[in-house]
């Protein structure tokens, strides 16, 4: 049964991680931008990542975003 709890908890632990990368998500298409929470990490590795213009979004890290800032 422990294990069953732990397992329920992946996607909330993983995104505990993963948040600390921050950023947005970014339409391919139209370069349309949201804003990434926890929670909605949590959610899309649970059920997939929403799709903007008929295509699924890709997440811009803010390492990323800088770089693009600096013209890298």
């Amino acid at each position: 049964m422990d294990f069953i709890k732990r397992a329920q908890g992946l996607h909330g632990n993983m995104a505990a991680d993963l948040i600390s990368n921050g950023g947005v998500l970014r339409c391919h298409e139209c370069d349309h931008e949201q804003a990434l929470t926890e929670a909605q990490i949590a959610q899309y590795l649970a059920h997939g990542w929403p799709k903007h213009c008929g295509y699924g979004m890709r997440w811009v890290t803010q390492r990323e975003l800088d770089a693009e800032k600096r013209g890298d």
